[in-house]
């Protein structure tokens, strides 16, 4: 990173006349910087003076953003955490800012799955935010606002943050009401100050790496293991498998490397990636103001690498068919002193980025990273030319992976956002002292394009050996029609057309009244505010919200707190009566460290506050389970000869054939969706006590609290449904779930100086439990069976006891219930428990087993120091109590081909290996049976999340290079892991191959900061 900031003018005394003069000029300036570079991604912020912060608590205390506010941490009653937007830049160069917060923040948890550049698409990133765990099965992603409108951050950005903060507790969120139950953040932009102008430029660069990815084994042990396969089945299937057996002597081949385009051994995962990636962002930031106009300018450029081994010579047609992002971000932040008493707020910011991926499927080519067979004919030989795959073969377990990645043509998404905001406020002293009132507006819109693209034909010539002829075979594409040979068809270029179902357009009004005052002891405050907001994709049908909000806040003598919020929300998702709800909270608190049998008696106790909140807060984004007017039912045009057809569609009423009154022609109609008229937003009562200490005049810091949700009213989709098929129609969505989650946070910090040695180190640490209350199951249905009880998305599957050892224990233990689940047990199969005990082993025997994908306990911690002008830190973070399915490494020889891991291998009962006790079945090729809940692994991890280390020169060494600042830096990210699956993520289920994405990456980021 490379930072100038350059002063203004000399410090000299002016005239009068010198001095308006001054002024003037430097508003012409101002204005004119501020329109150069009137570019960036977000909108107003509220900023947050020095005359808050004394009027609260009479000194400096920290600053906490609130809902349409700030508060003081001291004085703070809701659940919340903040960060820094410089404490995010640790995490690196990253493009999608969400992946920067994950341990970030205690009680949010963040779950990156992929290293994907850039946001969308079909390969696109997939991070996960939850905020004090799961409490729905429904939509769970929380409200984000980017300065104070509601926004996507996934391309903000992190040079543009001042601060982001999180709203947990319903005494923090109750103000967005029917929005705010799966918690909110807030994010705050950085804004101008009161001075010299600074300008400053920025250049970071990042080596990308592939993080943890297992391989399969080589050649030749995947080839001895499928032999040993086929020695297994041979009392079931005989000679059928025998052609899948490799002769000792064709296996020295192999192990021996020779002739190894015959006898290949390709490491796919090799071949397709590459050992770095470089990642690079530029920005210009200028800032500075007079007493008229305080401004904020941000220019920022990021490209962000691709470690897929793409771009290179490889590729005939010359296109480089890369994952590539590139963003431009552009933010203007501008606040103008129109009056002594009136403040005008103008925010204009945008976005363009291209994302670039090949045009190919996700399971064209992610197979030759995860799951390989390496026995395949090469990438690309020696002479130039790509291998083939054995035409019969109909698997991708057999594709040239490599060929597919180059060739496949490439898919272009642009993607433009322009938001903007004007805010105006008045201070209403003539009225009474301390009363003010402001007004905003803001204007979104979001537009994307695809194209234009290159299309390749892929009509290549291919070669593969064929091990039974000994010979090679030419794979040549088919001719034309017209009688010649074949000739590779010239590349296709598509043309860039707007996606029309992603135009979006955001309007957003609200106007307020604010009034905070001290009374002596008393501090009162209060706020009145009303919005609306208009939301429309494509050509949809605009979706609407209004919100009438309200709080009172009341302190007395800094010691006791109380607080009322309030916000009667209404939406047209909704039917009648259920248009509008309200959403109120109560917060008491009580800091016993400012009372005098504190103060006198235990000065070790610098700050100790106890508080407790409850409210009611909702959720009315409840994705494609609740339609925009799911309480309606809609009726389908059908046509007459089609009923009588297909007659399997059910009946239908209205006129055979069109007449005089008909606006349909030869037209009937049958019943679709059916409507729900009671179908509303989801609520949740939420508890939260908390406790907050300060020890040794602050050397000890932290929190403790404890919260209870309350989930109920919970959408339960017609999917899900336990409607008899009597009722004849698909079930419609219904507001009838229960969930309810407790869980614990602690927050402790350290901070001690030393001289000039500053250390410091804090731990966080998070349980969220959820367990559902009800979710609709099925009458009589037995207790280990049913949802209710246990927590959302709890794994449930066979439990397996031991290892089939002997023939004997085959043929005495419970067998399963079909007669092709019976045929496939042979010794070396799991023995699984026939948990209801009735004779047989069948689905009916799946029960809970370990938790659900999202884990219960985040925790980190992290420490550091300074001594001069050298730096350090280092975090860590985890999780745990988290089961993840993992069928994506647990199918060995998939359609026979050589395919297996060494995960697999060290703890399977195939005798061969001598395993002592193993939890993983005899390798099989068709005979592979269940094992049960050994399919399953434990998600837990723990990681290096961040490491940096700076030094910043000595100020006497700078002064006489005019310079107030150089600092020299490198950081890291995801630099070491320790997991128990077989790749770096996070929370995500390993789940075939359409689950197979991007790799993560760990990242090295290296910079220089100089400041003028």
């Amino acid at each position: 990173m490379i930072l100038f900031n350059a002063k203004g003018f000399n410090n000299y005394p002016l005239s009068f006349q010198e001095q308006e003069k001054h002024r003037t000029s430097m508003r012409r300036i101002t204005i004119f910087l501020c329109l150069f570079l009137s570019f960036s991604v977000e909108l107003f912020s509220q900023s947050i003076t020095g005359e808050l912060v004394d009027t609260v608590t009479g000194q400096g205390d920290e600053v906490l953003v609130v809902g349409y506010g700030a508060s003081t941490k001291r004085t703070n009653l809701g659940a919340i955490a903040q960060i820094s937007g410089e404490a995010l830049k640790t995490k690196g160069a990253l493009s999608n800012l969400t992946d920067a917060l994950s341990g970030a923040i205690p009680g949010v948890t963040v779950m990156v799955k992929t290293g994907t550049p850039g946001t969308t698409g079909e390969h696109g990133n997939e991070t996960e935010i939850l905020i004090r765990g799961l409490s729905t099965w429904n939509n769970t992603q929380p409200l984000i606002l980017v300065d104070g409108a509601q926004r996507p951050i996934s391309d903000l950005s992190v040079d543009e943050i001042e601060n982001f903060t999180v709203l947990k507790d319903a005494s923090a969120a109750a103000v967005y009401g029917v929005k705010g139950a799966n918690g909110v953040i807030l994010i705050t932009t950085k804004r101008g100050h009161t001075g010299k102008p600074s300008v400053s430029f920025e250049v970071n660069s990042s080596l990308r790496s592939m993080s943890k990815v297992e391989k399969p084994l080589g050649s030749y042990d995947a080839l001895l293991a499928r032999n040993w396969a086929v020695i297994h089945e041979l009392p079931l299937m005989g000679s059928t498998q025998m052609a899948n057996y490799v002769s000792p002597r064709v296996l020295g081949y192999y192990r021996d490397n020779v002739d190894p385009e015959k006898y290949t051994n390709v490491d796919w995962q090799d071949v397709m990636t590459k050992d770095l990636a470089l990642t690079t962002k530029y920005s210009v930031n200028v800032s500075g103001g007079t007493d008229f106009v305080k401004y904020f300018n941000s220019l920022s450029y990021i490209n962000d690498g691709d470690i897929m081994n793409t771009g290179t010579d490889d590729n005939p047609r010359g296109y480089k068919n890369e994952f590539k992002y590139q963003r431009l971000n552009f933010r203007t932040n501008l606040d103008f002193n129109l009056t002594k008493t009136t403040t005008f707020s103008v925010n204009l910011s945008g976005y363009y980025g291209r994302q670039q991926a090949p045009d190919q499927p996700g399971n064209a080519f992610w197979p030759g990273i995860y799951k390989y067979n390496p026995a395949t004919p090469l990438p690309i030989y020696s002479d130039g030319i790509f291998g083939a795959r054995e035409p019969s073969m109909l698997s991708f377990y057999e594709s040239n992976y490599y060929f597919k990645l180059l060739t496949g043509g490439t898919a272009v998404e642009k993607r433009t956002a322009l938001t903007s905001d004007f805010h105006l406020e008045q201070k209403l002293d003539f009225l009474t002292k301390g009363l003010s009132a402001w007004g905003r507006f803001s204007f979104d819109n979001y537009f994307t394009t695809d194209g234009g693209n290159i299309t390749d034909p892929s009509n290549y010539v291919r070669k593969r050996y064929d091990l039974k002829s000994g010979s090679w075979v030419y794979v040549i594409p088919p001719s034309g029609s017209n009688g010649f040979d074949f000739y590779p068809l010239p590349l296709g270029y598509t043309v860039e057309t707007p996606l029309s179902g992603s135009i979006v357009r955001n309007m957003y009004y609200e106007i307020a009244l604010n009034y905070k005052h001290s009374f002596g002891k008393h501090y009162v405050e209060g706020l009145a505010l009303f919005s609306r907001q208009e939301y429309a994709q494509g050509n949809n049908w605009p979706g609407k919200r209004e919100d009438w909000v309200g709080r009172i806040k009341y302190e007395y003598d800094l010691k006791y707190l109380f607080e009322v919020n309030g916000a009667y929300n209404g939406s047209e998702k909704f039917g009648p009566g259920y248009k509008f709800g309200l959403f109120p909270s109560v917060a008491v608190g009580w800091r016993i460290s400012e009372e005098q049998f504190i103060k006198n008696n235990i000065s070790q106790i610098s700050n100790l506050k106890l508080r407790y909140s409850i409210g009611w807060i909702g959720s009315d984004n409840l994705g494609s389970n609740a339609p925009q007017w799911g309480y309606l039912t809609t009726w389908n045009p059908y046509n007459n000869w089609h009923n009588m057809i297909e007659t399997t569609v059910g009946p239908a009423f209205g006129s055979v054939i069109g007449g005089a009154n008909s606006i349909y022609v030869d037209q009937s109609f049958m019943e679709g969706t059916v409507g729900n008229p009671d179908i509303r937003w989801e609520s949740k009562r939420s508890q939260n006590f908390g406790i907050e200490i300060g020890l040794f005049n602050d050397l000890i810091t932290g929190s403790v609290d404890y919260f209870n949700d309350y989930r109920y009213d919970m959408l339960i989709p017609s999917s899900n449904r336990a409607v008899p098929d009597f009722f004849g129609q698909t079930a419609p969505a219904v507001n009838s779930g229960e969930v309810i989650v407790n869980g614990l946070e602690l927050d402790l910090r350290v901070n001690k100086t030393f001289g000039k040695v500053n250390l410091w180190a804090n731990y966080t640490w998070t349980l969220a439990k959820n367990k559902v209350l009800y979710k609709e199951d099925v009458e009589m249905l037995p207790a280990y069976q049913k949802n209710e009880g246990y927590q959302i998305g709890q794994v449930k599957t066979s439990i397996s006891a031991e290892m089939i050892d002997s023939w004997d224990a085959l043929y005495t233990g419970v067998m399963p219930e079909s007669s092709t689940g019976r045929k496939d047990v042979l010794t070396g199969s799991a023995r699984l428990i026939d948990y209801n005990a009735d004779g047989y082993i069948n689905g009916n025997d799946a029960t809970a087993n370990g938790y659900a994908r999202q884990p219960q306990n985040t925790y980190s911690f992290a420490f550091g120091g300074d001594y001069k002008g050298l730096s350090l830190m280092a975090q860590f973070y985890g999780m745990y109590n988290t089961t993840l399915e993992g069928s994506l490494y647990n199918e060995e020889m998939m359609y026979g081909f050589p395919l297996a891991f060494q995960s697999i291998v060290d703890r399977t009962a195939t005798p061969e290996y001598e395993v002592s006790n193993p939890t993983f079945r005899a390798l099989g090729i068709d005979k592979r049976g269940s094992i049960g809940h050994w399919a399953y692994y434990d998600g837990s991890l723990f990681r290096l999340k961040t490491l940096e280390i700076s030094y910043s020169l000595p100020k006497n060494l700078l002064k006489w290079m005019l310079l107030d600042n150089v600092r020299l830096y490198v950081n890291g990210n995801n630099l070491w892991l320790w997991n128990k699956i077989p790749i770096d993520a996070e929370s995500m289920d390993l789940q075939g191959e359409n689950n197979m994405k991007y790799p993560n990456t760990k990242n090295f980021n290296f910079g220089i900061n100089v400041t003028l």
